[in-house]
């Protein structure tokens, strides 16, 4: 861990500069790039560790050379291929650009700590229930972390697709890319249910090691998959609730998709507390939790996308952009 935040400011380098190219519609180069720096990633790992004897640390330093090149690569790409974001002569920092990035980006990087400091929260409710449940909603977790990633990544999508439309004042695209992006997400979420929960004991023997845990490994896969046989049918409802989000955050209202998500957070302990603590339920109480706090705020999102209260936002971030 010491070692890959001594590399943190490569990681940092690369998500901005492809944000750069991904806000002028250029989606391909950040992947191609992404996907060969995990591969050079991948031989590092083998080298240091398995040739050099490096251990941990070896994986560490893999991870930030391979940082550091996916940095360097997109940089040098943007330098020979995409001459508006070159910079030349004198560098200055421009106050108002500055406020404007600050007050939109701060917003979203408070929202995505606040989903790291949920789990957290959920783990202190999951611990009292032993090794057991805690190695299960560990694993089941890693499940549901690749499952929904299309979800997250249609999101980031929308995101782009809505700042580039409020950018043009189309804000008839804007609603028509919100639209096909619920239709999208219902395809997506249904398939996903499908392969998930039918599965779900499959994709926790994955990360379940019998070597690891000899005499719980049965009862781990079987905790986690109680997790994976309710969440999954209900992806569909945290979709939408992305989909809402990040168009109206690509509009230029972070501050309203901060206060979601961490509502959404909250709900989900308090909810989880009453589950276990009022109700007197199992470990199916949680995963009911995380359903309800879905659904709830669906509910608050679409009540103020249709609202249209972020549209005022939207314009006046187009005059602001517009100024700077």
């Amino acid at each position: 861990m010491r070692t890959i935040l001594c590399g943190l400011v490569c990681n940092v380098f690369y998500n901005q500069l492809s944000g750069l190219l991904r806000g002028l519609g250029n989606t391909q180069m950040p992947l191609y790039i992404l996907i060969f720096s995990c591969c050079v990633n991948a031989g590092l790992d083998l080298m240091f560790v398995c040739v050099f004897s490096l251990g941990v640390m070896g994986a560490g330093f893999a991870t930030i050379f391979a940082e550091g090149l996916a940095a360097a690569l997109t940089a040098l790409y943007i330098r020979k291929a995409v001459p508006q974001l070159r910079l030349c002569g004198a560098w200055c920092c421009d106050g108002g650009m500055f406020s404007a990035i600050l007050r939109f980006g701060l917003p979203m990087g408070l929202q995505q700590a606040s989903i790291s400091f949920g789990h957290v929260l959920m783990q202190g409710l999951i611990n009292p229930f032993g090794t057991a449940l805690i190695a299960g909603y560990t694993a089941a977790v890693k499940v549901d972390t690749f499952a929904v990633m299309p979800i997250l990544s249609l999101g980031s999508a929308l995101s782009t697709f809505a700042a580039q439309n409020v950018g043009a004042e189309d804000f008839g695209r804007v609603r028509q890319g919100y639209r096909t992006g619920c239709v999208m997400t219902l395809v997506i979420c249904a398939a996903l249910a499908v392969v998930v929960t039918p599965g779900r004991m499959f994709w926790m023997s994955l990360f379940v090691s019998a070597a690891e845990y000899p005499d719980q490994a049965a009862q781990i896969v079987v905790m986690g998959a109680g997790m994976l046989a309710v969440t999954p049918l209900f992806y569909w409802v945290l979709g939408l609730i992305h989909v809402a989000l990040n168009t109206m955050a690509g509009a230029g209202d972070t501050l309203f998709s901060m206060v979601a998500m961490i509502a959404m957070m909250l709900l989900r302990v308090v909810l989880a507390w009453g589950f276990l603590h009022l109700i007197g339920t199992d470990e199916t109480g949680i995963w009911w939790a995380f359903v309800l706090s879905w659904v709830l705020t669906l509910l608050l999102t679409q009540i103020y996308y249709f609202s249209g209260a972020w549209k005022k936002k939207a314009l006046g971030h187009a005059d602001a952009v517009r100024r700077n």
